[in-house]
């Protein structure tokens, strides 16, 4: 974890010396990836410098109990958790013994997040197809509807507290 640091700080100061600005930094991650996303930010707490995500992504994310606190670290500015009724390997994602034996789709409400549950032409998504490359190639569309939509909800308490379907 030391070396990830440095070498995160390296790679930061070296983009700050060439572009004169803090780079933007987004995370895409799958499945178990985005708990691993997640648990950086427990990670981070011991580093001098703790990094600052833009945006983290969470595609078919396994809701597991004990990284999902981690949303709420201010280290991570906007998140969003894409999932599928479909994708039944998110929610058989095994957790502790102690705690639901199964993984939940959903984050608890926050307001740095946007989740939503997908659909591409009316039909929910497998596990998989959330890597794939054609679904891949959609991700900045949806990102930036979502980004709508959440903007919109804002003003609109009705709107605020319905699922979004794309």
């Amino acid at each position: 974890l030391f070396v990830i640091n440095i070498k995160y700080n390296k790679l930061i100061d070296e983009y700050k010396n060439i572009y004169n600005v803090y780079p933007k930094i987004t995370i895409i991650s799958h499945s178990h990836g985005g708990n691993i996303a997640l648990y950086l930010a427990s990670v981070a707490q011991k580093w001098k410098e703790k990094p600052i995500i833009d945006r983290l992504i969470l595609l078919a994310c396994p809701v597991q109990r004990k990284t999902m606190p981690y949303i709420y670290d201010d280290m991570f500015k906007q998140i969003y958790a894409l999932y599928s009724s479909l994708d039944m390997i998110q929610m058989l994602a095994p957790q502790h013994p102690y705690y639901k034996p199964f993984s939940s789709k959903q984050f608890p409400k926050n307001e740095k997040m946007i989740q939503a549950r997908i659909k591409i032409n009316g039909r929910a998504l497998l596990h998989t197809s959330f890597s794939k490359v054609r679904f891949m190639a959609l991700l900045p569309s949806i990102l930036a509807d979502l980004s709508e939509i959440h903007d919109k909800s804002k003003k609109d308490e009705q709107l605020a507290t319905k699922e979004i379907v794309i």
